[in-house]
């Protein structure tokens, strides 16, 4: 028998996997259902700011608070916000470039 304490540390740590995979599907379904384009930004921005997070929390170390720091750095960093324009830009002429192979792939 597993001891209950590991039992529900997974069931929580399943849950909180789970929530970010919604938030992502129900993203991509709602602009899909809107527009009838396939635009995989979402995860693509997802993907950014959790490397980025990753990356200052390597740079700054482990420890405590720091990890915050680097939630804070890696929310400025996302190209979708404040930050980094350049690589917004960059991210969104590519989602333009490949928007209308998308479009026709899915009108097949």
């Amino acid at each position: 028998m597993p001891d209950p304490s590991f039992v529900f540390a997974q069931s929580l740590s399943g849950l909180t996997a789970a929530m970010f995979l919604f938030l992502i599907a129900s993203g991509l379904s709602l602009i899909f259902g809107v527009l009838r384009v396939l635009n995989f930004a979402h995860g693509t921005f997802y993907m950014l700011g959790a490397y980025s997070a990753f990356q200052l929390v390597q740079w700054i170390g482990v420890g405590p608070g720091r990890f915050w720091l680097a939630a804070l750095g890696a929310e400025i960093a996302e190209p979708n916000r404040r930050g980094s324009k350049a690589l917004a830009a960059l991210v969104k002429s590519e989602v333009d470039r490949l928007a209308p192979i998308l479009k026709a792939a899915s009108s097949k």
